[in-house]
């Protein structure tokens, strides 16, 4: 599963790479135009500059071409501390939420402990859990986007990006919390501020001391609950659409029949006329069906991006690298299920209003997240094995705490090293690539020799016809330097 994960994340930037090749957005963050929302905020005015990639680079100093780079333009300290503020608040947001998922765990015990008799028992602190998690992902969607809107970032890449980074922490805290504390935490028996029946303090631990299977329960009902809820939630707002339209429809049909026995209508509809106050039908012109048109679209649902979509694939991509050896079973579930989210996204998409167009050169900081969850993975899994695993202990019954740890650090070191083999033999941009870019520079490099042999044989014959044949010193030096002009 370790080096599969290494495979993916390797594959995945190679068809990025060349994707970015076909659509020719390897450059495209170089001339990625500004953000409407940057264009006409109030901090925003006019100055004369080039934003690079490095930032912004004034040219005050230059008369001739400022007022060719008269650009949108905010104050660095404008931004900054904004910056500062989200940051702020997004960590204060994280720190709330870690410490409420703990203490959710600490009361799952006690549900546990009160339900143990019935056989939903050791489900439902898991079930309170992820929906706790849940309505902290529902709230983040909209709290992120506006602090995210609230540090004025020019380009749509920058924007992704800084809502992506800051999203994929907070889910991440919020999504392995959990999981990582019921591994590493719970069988340490963590006493709780709560008395048992017996007078004694409640204490948080594992059920049987097997937190394997504590961590199992765990992990089954949040992988199907997360992907039902989520399909659902993609689903219920197209199902509610659809039976809306179909309403309308029945309506619309219902009166069209009421007219045509009234006899205010000689034909039925075509769907294509309009019926006036008179009752009279008039064809509609072309204007007015495009104009109908665009007012349907309007009427969509706007389209929201990509963004949560891959982090919530980020988010399964963790779960299914660390936690897949309490669930083995998480593999075909997560495969069946986007073998049905990506149609139910392009369903989404379908249904939703036309987006605008947002180029892009990859998936952003999306991609060095991928690669430390492939590589945290094997810390994670490891340390799983050594604490919960058997199979080391049936082998060799004599083998002591100290040794089994020892062996199981020389095999993560095997597994680290065949990775680091895997992305050092796979080139990160394919060899395809690599060849059509240097037969693209030929082919622009011999486009620019042809213009400039076109440009001086031009220069080269409006010389001829200014030299006259009687003026030998003319004619002499320029023969001497026409070879010269020619020369490409």
């Amino acid at each position: 599963l370790a080096l599969w994960s290494t495979l993916f994340v390797e594959s995945w930037k190679a068809r990025s790479a060349g994707l970015a090749f076909m659509w020719a957005t390897e450059d495209f963050l170089q001339a990625e135009p500004a953000r409407p929302e940057f264009i006409r905020h109030r901090l925003t005015t006019r100055k004369a500059g080039i934003h690079t990639q490095a930032g912004f680079i004034p040219t005050d100093d230059m008369p001739d071409i400022n007022e060719a780079h008269l650009v949108p333009y905010i104050q660095d300290w404008h931004q900054r501390w904004r910056i500062g503020l989200t940051v702020s608040v997004t960590g204060f947001l994280m720190s709330s939420v870690m410490v409420a998922a703990i203490a959710i765990l600490g009361w799952k015990s006690i549900l546990a402990a009160t339900f143990s008799s019935r056989w939903w028992g050791p489900y439902v602190g898991s079930v309170v859990n992820v929906a706790f998690m849940q309505l902290m992902d529902f709230l983040w969607q909209y709290f992120g986007i506006w602090l995210t809107d609230l540090e004025i970032w020019r380009t749509d890449s920058e924007y992704e990006n800084a809502l992506l980074l800051k999203s994929v922490t907070f889910r991440f805290i919020n999504a392995y919390t959990a999981p990582i504390y019921i591994s590493f935490f719970q069988g340490q028996n963590v006493p709780l501020f709560v008395e048992a029946n017996d007078g004694k303090p409640l204490v948080d631990a594992c059920p049987n001391n097997d937190c394997l299977a504590t961590l199992n329960t765990y992990m089954v009902v949040v992988i199907v609950m997360l992907e039902t809820v989520r399909n659902v939630y993609t689903l219920a707002p197209l199902a509610l659409s659809w039976l809306r339209n179909e309403r309308r429809k029945c309506r619309r049909a219902a009166k069209a029949r009421r007219a045509q026995v009234a006899g205010k209508l000689d034909a039925p509809s075509t769907g294509t006329e309009k019926v006036t106050l008179r009752g009279v039908a008039e064809e509609l012109s072309v204007a007015e069906v495009e104009m109908q048109l665009i007012e349907a679209e309007m009427r969509r649902a706007r389209y929201r991006g990509t963004t949560i979509e891959m982090i919530e694939m980020a988010v399964q991509f963790g779960y299914l690298t660390s936690f897949s050896l309490a669930f083995p079973f998480a593999l075909m579930f997560i495969l069946f299920n986007n073998f049905l989210e990506i149609r139910t996204d392009a369903l989404k998409l379908f249904k939703s209003r036309r987006p605008r167009y947002r180029g892009a050169n990859g998936v952003g900081p999306l991609l060095p997240v991928m690669e430390l969850l492939s590589v945290v993975s094997v810390v994670i899994n490891a340390l799983l094995i050594y604490y919960y695993s058997d199979a080391f202990k049936r082998a060799v019954p004599s083998i002591s705490p100290t040794s089994l740890l020892l062996s199981l650090v020389a095999l993560e070191h095997a597994v680290f090293t065949a990775k680091f083999v895997l992305v050092w033999v796979r080139p990160a941009r394919p060899k395809w690539v690599e060849i059509a870019r240097i037969r693209l520079k030929l082919r622009r490099e011999e486009e620019g020799k042809g213009q400039l042999r076109e440009n001086q044989m031009q220069i080269v014959a409006a010389m001829e016809s200014v030299v006259s044949e009687d003026d030998d010193d003319t004619a002499a030096i320029f023969a001497k330097h026409k070879s010269e002009l020619l020369r490409v």
